[in-house]
């Protein structure tokens, strides 16, 4: 665990290690107030085919750490983001599993207090098949939501569901997540891996994460994040994907996808490299990896990307925090196949304020409206065609209330079924673009 300053020096560095064993660790929180951090991870022992791996907590403080063990087997994934609460807890969650081959999953939601260990635990789901616990957030009423894999509770079988905890870790409630699309064969598209979440004030929550592959136009495993309502209504979506090569994995930042700058706005990174099937190590395309600022209501504001210029040189993207004085800080690993060590190697990267590019808005392409105000509807005219453009009408909630493709240079929004009101209309493009106007309903 290394300290490092704004300037990118590193001034305090603690070794986590453990007698005999392989210490991995997934996952740093901040406790607040000057109490130092938790860790999460897992210890491997040398037994490494019955995967006895271990869950822990260590508390980092004034240079020492103090390990805490949860719980006994448990699968070395990149999974249990979680946060700390406000008495100084950690509530994170973690899945376990007693034969591996068979699937014998159980999904834990943990709260571990500060001195304490374990102090509270629930098995919120067993299913014999795979699935992670994806994450565990803080709602706006006091409790708990964790983002839970398919057979959830009382959802159905739904790839992913919230599944809604009071403070003492018990279930109250429980709503699937809403599809991504039509997927492979006619199923379901819904996120699939790298999934992280982020609370927003209004109550409302973001989810980012890699989905599954769907067939033509949205080849391979694009990245999408959706804007929720506490109950699990779709508010909002906007999907990410590489033009130039159908072949190219797109994937969210792993631990953390997304970071607050404030109330308003927010950092997401995902990466795209090349995930042919094949042997490692994969084939020669470049990676790169794309840091964002966008707005709650999902506009991008800002883009930034770094690593994309060397060929068989794949970065790995593990998280992205956002700092109040407006930068970003990303970290990861590298794999430089054409280096004489192409062992991974860690790095971090601070992305100043002043190094964000504006991205080019859809406005560019020439749109207009009329009317505006209108009674019936309006027509939304494009000067310069954008590929596979949707026009998408918010209501003054924020709430979607209708979804129309834009496949010729002028076409007609028809809103004669919707209220008198305020109307948000956004215009997306696939390659990110986006333009956004209001449109009054008389």
């Amino acid at each position: 665990m290394v300290q490092i300053s704004s300037t990118g020096a590193s001034w305090d560095t603690i070794a986590i290690t453990w007698p005999d064993e392989l210490a991995n660790a997934l996952h740093i929180y901040n406790r607040g107030n000057g109490n130092g951090f938790y860790v999460t991870g897992y210890f491997s022992d040398s037994t490494a085919l019955t995967y006895e791996n271990k869950c822990f907590v260590a508390e980092v403080n004034d240079g020492s750490i103090q390990y805490f063990r949860h719980g006994a087997r448990w699968h070395g994934g990149l999974d249990g983001l979680g946060f700390v609460d406000d008495d100084g807890s950690l509530v994170y969650g973690r899945y376990s599993y007693q034969d591996f081959w068979v699937g014998d999953f159980k999904f834990h939601a943990m709260r571990h207090c500060p001195g304490i260990g374990l102090c509270d635990s629930l098995m919120v789901l067993e299913q014999i098949g795979v699935g992670r616990f994806h994450a565990c957030v803080p709602d706006s009423q006091d409790g708990i939501i964790a983002i839970m894999p398919q057979n959830t509770q009382d959802c159905g079988s739904y790839y992913n569901a919230l599944v809604h905890l009071t403070g003492d870790l018990s279930v109250s409630g429980c709503e699937p997540i809403p599809s991504l699309g039509t997927g492979a064969w006619g199923a379901s598209s819904d996120f699939d891996d790298n999934l992280s979440a982020l609370m927003l004030p209004s109550g409302n929550l973001l989810l980012c994460g890699m989905y599954e592959r769907i067939m033509s136009p949205d080849w391979w495993h694009p990245v999408a994040i959706q804007r929720l309502s506490p109950t699990g209504i779709l508010l909002d979506t906007v999907k990410f994907f590489n033009t130039t090569n159908p072949a190219i994995t797109m994937r969210p930042g792993i631990s953390r996808g997304m970071s607050a700058f404030d109330e308003s706005t927010f950092a997401f990174a995902y990466a795209d490299f090349a995930w042919q099937s094949g042997p490692w190590p994969y084939s020669n395309e470049t990676s790169n990896i794309h840091v964002l600022k966008m707005d709650t209501a999902l506009n991008i504001l800002g883009e930034y990307v770094f690593n994309g210029d060397a060929i068989n040189r794949y970065h790995f993207l593990s998280s992205v925090v956002a700092s109040p004085d407006g930068a970003v800080y990303v970290m990861g690993s590298v794999y430089d196949y054409d280096a004489d060590d192409p062992m991974p190697k860690a790095w971090v990267a601070r992305i100043g304020p002043e190094q964000f590019v504006s991205v080019p808005e859809a406005a560019q392409a020439g749109f207009s409206m009329f009317p505006n105000p209108g009674s019936e509807g309006f027509n939304l005219r494009m000067a310069n065609q954008i590929g596979g453009a949707v026009a998408r009408l918010h209501d003054a909630q924020g709430l979607l209330v209708h979804e129309h493709p834009l496949s010729d240079a002028q076409t007609w929004i028809d809103a004669d079924a919707l209220p008198p009101g305020l109307y948000l209309v956004q215009v997306t493009a696939r390659d990110g673009s986006r333009f956004s106007a209001r449109w009054v309903k008389e």
